[in-house]
């Protein structure tokens, strides 16, 4: 019998699909759960967070062009949502 667990890991590693590096993928903080509030996992690209969210995609249906804000985890697609950075003004 399998279990099927409901519980996203605190940590995982979300793999690009853009350039199919592996990221270290951690919980969203509080904060970044208000700006999206389904997301499951937080990655940094650069210097900035990505907030990754749960997509209904296969990796062969992600359009041409998109590839470098999706990721997988543990065989599930993400679309990444960047939060955060510095105000211009």
């Amino acid at each position: 019998m399998e279990q099927l667990s409901l519980f996203v890991q605190d940590e995982a590693t979300a793999l690009c699909l853009f350039d199919g590096r592996a990221e270290p993928a951690a919980r969203p903080e509080p904060w970044m759960l208000e700006l999206v509030p389904l997301g499951e996992y937080v990655v940094t690209v650069g210097k900035y967070p990505l907030v990754l969210r749960p997509v209904q995609l296969k990796r062969s249906e992600v359009q041409k062009g998109h590839e470098f804000y999706h990721y997988e985890v543990g065989g599930q697609m993400y679309a990444g949502v960047f939060v955060g950075g510095e105000s211009v003004g």
